[in-house]
């Protein structure tokens, strides 16, 4: 039981973060985008 408490958990934390990432890092390499690391916020938004 306890076992499957721990695979879930590492499912979960480690192994769906990880394949998401490689997922993008696939889809930017095939349709030649650069990857976004970070986006800056835009400081001339104030109204």
């Amino acid at each position: 039981m306890i076992f499957g408490l721990m695979f879930a958990t590492f499912l979960t934390l480690f192994l769906v973060p990880v394949m998401y990432l490689m997922s993008e890092n696939l889809k930017a390499k095939i349709y030649k985008r650069p990857k976004p690391l970070m986006k800056k916020p835009d400081d001339e938004l104030i109204a």
